[in-house]
C-alpha cells in the first residue's frame, strides 16, 4: 500500500538533513512535526519490505528490510552504498560511515550466577571470531573495556557480571549477566 502513510502536510526535509520515522504502529500518537514523525504501521521484526513513494505514487525506493535485533540500528552507511546494521544509534544525525551485515552471538556464561561461601572463578565461551570483554559495575562493556581472560575471572566478592563479544566484521553482541554473591547468608529471598 504504497499510500498506507503520508508525511503530514507541510513536512520538509532540506538537503543533507535527516529525520526520524517511528514505525510502532501504535495508535493515538501525533504524526509528528519537525523532524521527528510517527508512522501509522510497524515494520516487522521477522523483516519485510519497506517502500517509500512519491505524492502521485510512483516508487521512489524499495528495501527489503531483513531480521532485525533488538535495540540495534538498520540504515545506509554514511557515504556507503550497502545497507546494514550499526553498532551506534545515530537517529537525528548522519550514520556511522560502517555498517555490518550481521550481529555477533551472544557468549555464554558457563558459570552459574549464584550464592557461594568462597570466591570462584567464572569462565565464559565466546562465540567464534569474537573477543569477550566485561564489566563488574553494572555498566554494558564497550570495546574500550577489560578483555575477559581465557583462563576465566576470579571473583571475590559479591559482583554484578556483564559480558559482550565483539568481532571486527559485525555489531557487537547482546550483553549477558550473571550475579555472584560471596560469603553472603541472606536471612530473606533475593531475586537478581
Amino acid at each position: 500500500d504504497l499510500q498506507k502513510w503520508v508525511f503530514p502536510s507541510g513536512a520538509k526535509l532540506k538537503k543533507g538533513a535527516y529525520l526520524t520515522v517511528y514505525c510502532t504502529g501504535e495508535a493515538g500518537i501525533a504524526p509528528g512535526k519537525g523532524s521527528t514523525f510517527y508512522a501509522n504501521f510497524k515494520i516487522s521484526s521477522g523483516g519485510e519490505k519497506l517502500y517509500l513513494s512519491d505524492a502521485e505514487g510512483n516508487l521512489v525506493q524499495m528495501l527489503d528490510v531483513p531480521q532485525q535485533y533488538g535495540c540495534v540500528t538498520y540504515g545506509l552507511p554514511d557515504g556507503g552504498t550497502e545497507y546494514g546494521f550499526f553498532e551506534n544509534d545515530t537517529r537525528g544525525k548522519k550514520n556511522d560511515a560502517a555498517a555490518f551485515a550481521f550481529r555477533a552471538n551472544a557468549p555464554v556464561i558457563v558459570t552459574p550466577g549464584g550464592f557461594y561461601d568462597e570466591a570462584i572463578t567464572v569462565t565464559a565461551t565466546a562465540p567464534e571470531g569474537a573477543t569477550l570483554r566485561y564489566t563488574v559495575n553494572g555498566a554494558t562493556p564497550t570495546m574500550k573495556s577489560k578483555e575477559f581472560p581465557s583462563e576465566g575471572l576470579t571473583i571475590e566478592k559479591t559482583t554484578v557480571l556483564r559480558v559482550k563479544a565483539f568481532r571486527e566484521d559485525a555489531v557487537s553482541s547482546e550483553t549477558v549477566s550473571a550475579s555472584y554473591f560471596i560469603g553472603d547468608t541472606l536471612q530473606t529471598p533475593v531475586v537478581s
